[in-house]
């Protein structure tokens, strides 16, 4: 055992997150700039928090992680970050043959998930493809069926 290493190891998951974090934010140029890369990262891993099952499909991840931070996200993002944190994610096929994305260990999803607002519903429906049938009428659509 090498002198003091216990004093270097996290004390707990999410001490690790804010390291890891700050690590690949100390790249930048300014603390603006490392504020910014923090946030950048922190909001596309949140929606794999919320993942369940084989993961959150590559196809509808940047959308997902639009419409929980209302910031836009594009598939540039999404390489960039799968690049990045690599360390923190599972990648797996899914059924139809695409990429599916979750976090490592709950104890990730869980940090991700502190502080956001509590949801009796573990449901997220995301839409990024246009409908596979015609609607109806104007009415279907304000009705909320197809």
């Amino acid at each position: 055992e090498a002198p003091g290493w216990e004093l270097a190891f996290p004390d707990s998951v999410a001490d690790a997150m804010d390291d890891y974090l700050d690590r690949l934010a100390e790249d930048a140029a300014s603390e603006q700039e490392r504020r910014a890369g923090k946030r950048r990262l922190r909001e596309l891993l949140t929606p794999l928090a919320y993942a369940q099952g084989e993961g959150l499909p590559r196809a509808l991840w940047p959308a997902a992680a639009t419409a929980l931070v209302g910031r836009s996200y594009g598939l540039e993002e999404l390489d960039w970050l799968v690049d990045t944190a690599a360390d923190y994610l599972v990648e797996q096929s899914t059924a139809e043959g695409g990429p599916s994305y979750r976090l490592y260990h709950e104890a990730l999803a869980e940090y991700l998930r502190k502080g956001r607002p509590p949801c009796s519903s573990r449901h997220v429906f995301v839409r990024s493809q246009a409908p596979r049938q015609a609607f109806a009428s104007g009415t279907a659509i304000a009705g909320g069926t197809i």
